[in-house]
């Protein structure tokens, strides 16, 4: 598989580096200045971008909905609450491009789509509880960019209905892995998802995580994420859904450092690496006398066995020197070279 996954001038897949999301989500509360800080922070971090939510509840959703028990209060009043305007979503991509990170946004709805087409964006983040609405993946994949679908609170057979519908829209998508529970608990994160995704669909795929911590997030690039995506805010110390499950600026530079040494660390080929090699020069063994051998006598395990350093014969090759005969006196201790057998 040689999948890849074009976001503007970038591209995520296979043989290039990792692209990270900072999933800024609505964790501005509806603050412009604070959304304009979030891009500062991901940009420092090293992200690749930063990503938002653009809502129109009144189009997504009827005016009541249950919640889960993130939310303190109804869903729709807080997207209300947090919604920023289209102008200001244009402004917040300006910024991102003058911070040198790329602007992202989720549509949770077709008007929303609409504004993201008309404004730029490289590519349509879609939300797991959109995954299953094909009526309006179909919509947005008329706008020609690359979806990125998430795929939480999903059976895999939903999944597959899925990626046949963007099959038939022609258009580039990738799939994100995600577990949507805030936080999840580790055994419902399965992080090898990201192999039978790889192998079963043949895209580009990444993680998207919600835990409260780095650690699952750094190990998907180990089991082949292409793409991380992970909440973050300014202080956790602050109301709204998520968060408590976010992660803060320092810790999303950890996890940009984290992922860029999981990504030199990878491969596959086995050799004895320069670095390694004067370690292996003392570190391996050679065969040496451990008594002292006369001239004509034969090597035995009473007279020889194999000691430090392995710049000799090397312990592999015993069998081959037991059973010759000495060439010279060999003294106790003596590294036995070619040339001291006949």
């Amino acid at each position: 598989m040689n999948a890849e996954l074009r976001i503007g001038s970038k591209v995520a897949g296979d043989g290039h580096p990792t692209y990270v999301i900072a999933e800024a989500c609505v964790n501005h509360n509806g603050d412009f200045d604070t959304a304009i800080a979030l891009i500062d922070a991901a940009a420092a971090a090293g992200a690749d971008a930063v990503k938002f939510q653009l809502h129109y509840p009144q189009h997504e959703m009827l005016p009541v909905v249950p919640a889960s028990d993130n939310f303190a209060k109804p869903l729709i009043e807080i997207l209300r609450e947090t919604h920023l305007t289209e102008e200001q979503h244009a402004a917040l991509m300006r910024h991102c491009e003058a911070r040198g990170v790329q602007y992202l946004c989720t549509a949770y709805c077709r008007e929303a789509a609409d504004t993201l087409a008309q404004l730029g964006v490289p590519l349509f983040k879609i939300g797991s509880g959109e995954t299953l609405n094909h009526p309006l993946l179909r919509w947005i994949a008329r706008h020609g960019r690359p979806l990125l679908v998430a795929t939480g609170m999903t059976e895999l057979d939903e999944v597959d209905a899925t990626v046949a519908v963007l099959r038939e829209t022609g258009v580039q998508f990738g799939l994100m892995h995600c577990t949507s529970e805030y936080p999840p608990v580790y055994e419902d994160i399965n992080l090898d998802m990201l192999r039978v995704y790889r192998e079963r669909y043949g895209v580009v795929v990444g993680h998207s995580d919600h835990s409260p911590d780095i650690t699952t997030a750094v190990a998907s690039v180990a089991l082949g994420a292409h793409i991380v995506e992970k909440h973050f805010t300014l202080t956790r110390d602050q109301p709204g859904p998520d968060h408590s499950v976010s992660i803060e600026p320092d810790e999303l530079g950890e996890l940009v450092r984290g992922i860029r040494i999981i990504e030199l660390a990878r491969g596959s080929r086995k050799a004895v690496f320069e670095r390694e090699r004067p370690i292996r020069a003392w570190a391996h063994h050679s065969v040496v006398t451990i008594k002292p051998v006369a001239a004509g006598e034969e090597l035995t395990l009473d007279n020889t066995w194999v000691k430090r350093p392995g710049t000799g014969i090397p312990a592999r090759e015993l069998d081959r020197v037991l059973g010759r005969r000495a060439a010279r006196d060999l003294p106790v201790d003596t590294q036995v070279g070619d040339d001291d057998l006949t």
